[in-house]
């Protein structure tokens, strides 16, 4: 129904996500990140450095 609206003949939907949610009893904003990136002494201490952002991708592909 949707594809004929369009003039097109066939309409697919694709999503993808990324670092949708961190399991992880750390209590910083995020385990992975640190001020120091070669300095393993310093590893987990993230100076607030923000954490990874969440992404969510939604495409629209329509064959005509």
């Amino acid at each position: 129904m949707m594809a004929r609206t369009f003039g097109a003949s066939d309409v697919g939907i694709r999503l993808a996500a990324r670092n949708l949610y961190t399991w992880t009893d750390y209590s910083g904003l995020d385990p992975e990140v640190n001020m120091f990136s070669a300095n393993t002494v310093a590893r987990g201490v993230d100076f607030a450095t923000t954490p990874i952002p969440r992404t969510l991708v939604v495409g629209l592909d329509f064959n005509f």
